[in-house]
């Protein structure tokens, strides 16, 4: 019996065991919720209170609606730079941060063709990304990094 996988082709670091992101130091599991608060992101209205909605009542659709699309509009305004991803399986971890973009990612049993010299990372992509290392001292170098997960 074998295990499937998904390769996926990057541009990154391969973080070594023990490696802390910015955002774990900073006590957040979401790099997104990270980003948002050290960038000073508050939204015109709030439907959350400690993680449940306010007052323990759903807002209507339209309002979780607008609280959502706002977030995403300033999230694209304001890219985090830098996307975290497992290379390894859900029971033995092995983590890679990437530049968002390119990437190449082949799902199970899904071959998929490719030109190589499609792969270049935009100038702009790889200076966010690089100052973001150097600003939150990330270790490593980045290169191109092929990767696999296991379910």
């Amino acid at each position: 019996m074998s295990d499937s996988v998904s390769a996926h082709i990057c541009f990154g670091i391969a973080l070594e065991e023990g490696d802390e992101l910015p955002w774990e130091k900073e006590g957040f599991s979401d790099a997104n919720d990270w980003w948002r608060h050290i960038n000073g992101y508050k939204a015109s209205f709030e439907i959350f209170e400690n993680g449940n909605y306010i007052g323990g009542v759903k807002p209507a659709e339209d309002v979780i609606d607008r609280y959502y699309k706002e977030r995403r509009e300033w999230e694209k305004a304001h890219p985090l730079p830098v996307e975290y991803w497992n290379a390894g399986s859900h029971s033995i971890p092995s983590y890679v941060l990437v530049v968002p973009q390119p990437q190449m990612i082949c799902g199970r049993w899904e071959p998929s063709a490719f030109d190589p010299a499609d792969l270049v990372v935009p100038a702009q992509a790889l200076a966010a990304f690089e100052q973001f290392c150097q600003r939150f001292s990330v270790p490593g170098k980045a290169s191109w990094q092929l990767c696999c997960f296991a379910p």
